[in-house]
């Protein structure tokens, strides 16, 4: 019954603390979006193309942005609840760098999906496109650890 309890309110502090995280992530990444160096989540091989300044190609780079990193967050947080649960430790007890693990399980899964919409050899795509995609693999992996620095050391306007 007290996993019931704890993971839920794991998720909830990992959401609260990795939002301004993921604000950060999904509108700071749209430079690479417009400078073709990454692409935002599209089933086609076209996504790759230059885009001109559009609402819709940066409304669903921003959505897309900020639900993976909570998304990954939150695998990582399930994982520090259900720890808490076992072993009766607090939060940040809880919290070790295996697990990461949950986010990082996200980031290769993005990393993944992106490149292999493009349905051929990375040694054809652009050099440009697998490594702006890392870039933001790498992002979306850190998400529970930038979460769980700003609950551990919150800024002055939290208090």
């Amino acid at each position: 019954m007290g996993a019931i309890a704890v993971v839920p309110f794991v998720i909830v502090i990992a959401f609260m603390t990795v939002f301004p995280y993921a604000c950060v992530i999904s509108v700071g990444t749209l430079p690479l979006l417009y400078a073709n160096i990454a692409s935002f989540a599209a089933p086609d091989a076209d996504a790759d193309a230059f885009h001109p300044f559009s609402w819709d190609a940066t409304l669903r780079h921003v959505v897309a942005g900020f639900s993976y990193v909570v998304g990954a967050a939150i695998v990582s947080a399930i994982g520090i609840g259900i720890q808490i649960t076992i072993e009766d430790q607090t939060i940040l007890e809880a919290f070790r760098p295996s697990f990461l693990v949950g986010s990082v399980i996200v980031a290769v899964a993005f990393v993944g999906a992106q490149l292999w919409r493009y349905d051929r050899s990375l040694r054809t795509l652009p050099l440009r496109t697998v490594l702006g995609t890392l870039v933001l693999g790498d992002l979306l992996a850190l998400s529970i650890v930038a979460a769980f620095w700003v609950f551990n050391d919150p800024p002055s306007y939290y208090v």
